[in-house]
């Protein structure tokens, strides 16, 4: 698993939209924010896929507000891991530094609020439907760095299935959520940063 493939999980940039129309909440938009809102906890086996065809798996959780762990199986050695406002990728191969960001500037952000407005100023929301189902794309029409975010559910229930990321060359990588279970517990230790920090140092030592 190379860090290219996970900046661009992380850091998508934005691109033009050319064919899609702007949906507004009348238009059944409500029934995914009230999902997205009352989902305080996720945790799923997952899939990832890049657009050249590179396949990792591996396990995440995500614990509201501005909580995210993603573990990667091996081969890959990568950690991400968020809290704090602070997001983390962790290279256990590595004897460099972390990177660090700030999960505002990422679009993970939408995933993690513990409210996601959906008639927010700044929030632009694009609904798409075909045959895998509802395809809600989020992005900020004030800040075009922050990237693209394609969420899609599966209906009756709602249950959410994966999501996919988008740079401004248009590479993507998509998230499919396998085995998912929401609203369990979980403790916020889970998510702490400075001992995966300390961990790693100790091994690089």
């Amino acid at each position: 698993m190379s860090k290219y493939h996970i900046l661009i999980l992380i850091f998508s940039v934005a691109v033009t939209i050319t064919s899609s129309t702007t949906f507004s909440l009348s238009e059944n938009l409500k029934d995914y924010e009230t999902y997205l809102n009352s989902t305080k906890t996720l945790a799923a086996n997952f899939i990832q896929i890049s657009d050249s065809g590179k396949v990792e798996t591996g396990s995440l959780k995500l614990k509201k507000p501005g909580k995210l762990l993603l573990e990667y199986n091996l081969p890959s050695r990568h950690v991400v891991v968020a809290d704090n406002g602070i997001l983390v990728i962790i290279d256990k191969q590595s004897n460099t530094e972390p990177l660090r960001y700030l999960i505002s500037n990422t679009p993970l952000e939408l995933l993690s609020k513990t409210i996601l407005d959906f008639k927010e100023s700044k929030l632009n929301i694009i609904k798409t439907i075909d045959s895998e189902g509802v395809h809600l794309e989020f992005f900020k029409k004030d800040n075009l760095n922050f990237g693209r975010l394609v969420l899609t559910f599966k209906n009756n229930p709602i249950i959410l299935t994966k999501w996919t990321t988008i740079n401004k060359n248009g590479s993507t990588v998509t998230v499919l959520l396998e085995d998912l279970k929401t609203n369990q517990v979980m403790d916020d230790s889970v998510f702490y940063i400075a001992p995966r920090i300390l961990e790693l140092n100790l091994n690089n030592k």
